[in-house]
């Protein structure tokens, strides 16, 4: 009798499990390729020690209303990588310290709707090798519903090796115009992406880049500086007007 019910239980949570990866379709932003329920991995390989950004559609098929939440496990992991992403705010590198992380936002979603899932992965220019990050969706963080695999690789390219860039921003807080400094770099380009991981600004990369953000609302903004060939490098800038 014990096996039994055992049995019954084993299909039950079977069905239940399989019921809640039906609420979920993930796809690459413009792809066909459904990477949920493991259906699929999105894979990436790189040659040079960029910032990788993938974005993804959430699609809620559940048939009514959902509010979710993001958790990000890394699976296999390289220490010196490092990884952040936007689920209605972005949250950086230090904020997803722990392994697993769960974000503190949420997004409700209608029905046959979809919300973006930012991800952003950066290589060491001198730890090569494979990662594999997982994003679970549920709506408290703890009873997933489904999940997309990442996997990012990163051969080594002596050639690609650069110099490590450096950049300031000054000043910040800014109200009327940031400075941003380059050191190491030639060219490239700058983006500024607010918390929600929206790009405000794209500019080509020199050396001493004045810009201006008197139209840009309060709040925090993130400026990626993207150098040709090398590695991208995050600063934090707040608006206060």
């Amino acid at each position: 009798m014990k096996k039994v019910l055992l049995s019954v239980l084993s299909v039950i949570t079977f069905g239940a499990a399989a019921l809640a990866q039906d609420e979920v379709e993930i796809y690459l932003v413009g792809g066909t390729t459904d990477y949920s329920s493991g259906l699929a991995v999105y894979q990436q390989t790189v040659n040079s020690a960029y910032e990788i950004t993938s974005d993804f559609e959430v699609k809620n098929v559940s048939g009514s209303q959902k509010t979710w939440r993001i958790t990000r496990l890394r699976i296999d992991e390289i220490p010196t990588w490092s990884d952040y992403l936007c689920w209605d705010l972005c949250f950086d590198a230090g904020a997803m310290a722990t392994n697993p992380w769960t974000s503190t936002t949420t997004r409700t979603i209608e029905d046959d709707a979809n919300s973006v899932l930012n991800t952003y992965i950066t290589p060491d220019e001198f730890s090569p090798g494979t990662v594999t990050y997982r994003y679970y969706v549920s709506e408290d963080g703890v009873n997933y519903v489904d999940s997309l695999d990442v996997e990012i690789s990163f051969t080594l390219n002596v050639a690609s090796i650069t110099p490590e860039v450096s950049i300031s921003v000054s000043p910040n807080p800014a109200s009327d115009y940031v400075v941003i400094k380059a050191n190491g770099s030639e060219g490239g380009t700058i983006r500024i992406v607010d918390v929600l991981g929206n790009v405000v600004l794209t500019e080509s990369l020199s050396e001493n880049k004045k810009i201006n953000v008197a139209n840009f609302r309060n709040g925090i903004y993130f400026v990626i500086v993207q150098p040709e060939n090398g590695k991208a490098v995050n600063k934090k800038i707040v608006v206060k007007h």
